[in-house]
């Protein structure tokens, strides 16, 4: 029996036609003979609607009890799948990520997936179940609910499709695959047939949203190969896996928002240490001061209580640092550009045409990021993308 893994976000299954589409969709794979499992987010707005309603009760909300909230999202769209695929006269059961096997560390609010017992799985499919597992969730050492932070459900779907040895593992969402930029954003974004792992965890890492970064690191270590496809169609989507491309080039354009910038008064390593534990490493985006420099740019995606840290940092630090708010950061992505003299100083020359000034600019390992305002990052997106991905692929068709 083939086994499908198939995930679907919060916007896949916010109302009570789209459970229903994506029960169908559940069902038609059950009916050809696979065993399926299928993660879900929590529907449309909840998690943040969830994280507002505590957060106007207490302004830096303990991370054990909101843990506890957030996860009841995610297991009340579960359980009204499997509700709707039940009522289609198959049987389906609903399981929390605690009871399908996800064991993750004991950090609250942005928890790692330690290991995957999937038995209870095994023996649901086994029995002839559609399995709907909670995304987002598992259970810490001491027992505690945990929570795996934005996006989590993607790396809930590919540790169970590891576990599983799954023969698909779909990542299903409201676009049709990996684009080369945010098709909201920019009008000429083109749909990328594959990626390798490498490129992938690039975007994923400097912005891109339809894929996790954390799900396709997982997905790279297990040799599992991802289908980032639409929830609403059969299109072909984007496969992501480990095959490299025979010619170098940027694949895309992508950006972050909601930065926070740690401007330090001067170069002092012990200073940055202070300040990135005080604000978490695991929301610290890109640190310069490792090599000499003064900027530490910290993401609050994952960061509910950034106001609280923001305050603590003010009173703690107040004459050795200054925060620096509403930025954001462009990157262009592609083997061998960190290398690349041609393109950093087609970067700059780019951006420099723009109203709003590059702040500064940084290399990491296929990528090159300029640091920008936050309002300049639209159309310093659309700039780049129509310097380095348009331009690239009418020199190729020529």
């Amino acid at each position: 029996m083939k086994t499908i893994v198939q995930k679907y976000g919060g916007s896949s299954v916010a109302t009570d036609e789209k459970l229903r589409h994506v029960a169908d969709r559940l069902l038609a794979l059950h009916r050809a003979g696979h065993g399926v499992v299928a993660i879900v987010s929590a529907m449309g707005d909840t998690t943040n609607n969830l994280l507002e309603l505590a957060q106007g009760l207490n302004d830096n909300p303990p991370g054990r009890e909101l843990d506890l909230l957030l996860s009841s999202g995610e297991r009340i769209s579960s359980s009204l799948l499997a509700m709707a695929i039940r009522a289609q006269g198959v049987p389906a059961v609903a399981l929390t990520g605690s009871q399908a096997g996800i064991h993750t560390s004991a950090k609250h609010l942005n928890a790692r997936i330690k290991n995957v017992t999937p038995g209870r799985v095994h023996e649901e499919l086994a029995a002839g179940r559609v399995v709907v597992v909670a995304g987002f969730q598992g259970i810490g050492p001491t027992g505690e609910i945990t929570t795996l932070g934005r996006g989590g459900s993607d790396t809930t779907a590919v540790a169970l499709a590891a576990a599983l040895d799954a023969d698909t593992c779909d990542i299903c969402s409201d676009v049709d695959g990996i684009y080369s930029a945010d098709p909201r954003m920019v009008d000429g974004a083109l749909r990328l047939p594959s990626l390798h792992y490498d490129e992938m965890e690039a975007l994923a890492r400097h912005g891109a949203k339809v894929l996790d970064l954390r799900a396709v690191a997982y997905a790279k270590k297990h040799g599992v190969t991802i289908h980032a496809r639409s929830s609403s169609h059969e299109n072909k989507g984007t496969l992501v896996h480990g095959e490299r491309r025979k010619q170098s080039q940027v694949v895309g354009v992508t950006s972050l928002t909601k930065l926070i910038k740690l401007q330090l008064a001067e170069a002092d390593a012990s200073l940055a240490r202070d300040a990135m534990s005080l604000c978490g490493p695991d929301n610290v985006y890109f640190d310069t001061t490792a090599n000499g420099g003064r900027e530490i740019l910290i993401s609050t995606l994952n960061m509910p209580e950034h106001e609280h840290v923001c305050k603590q940092l003010s009173q703690e630090f107040s004459k050795r640092l200054t925060l620096v708010h509403d930025v954001g950061s462009v990157s262009i992505v592609g083997s061998g550009v960190e290398h690349s003299d041609e393109s950093a100083s087609s970067l700059r020359s780019t951006l420099n045409k723009q109203p709003h000034p590059l702040q500064s600019m940084f290399s990491t390992p296929d990528t090159r990021t300029c640091v920008v305002e936050e309002n300049a990052v639209p159309p310093a997106v659309r700039a780049l993308h129509r310097r380095f991905v348009e331009h690239q692929s009418k020199m190729a068709a020529a």
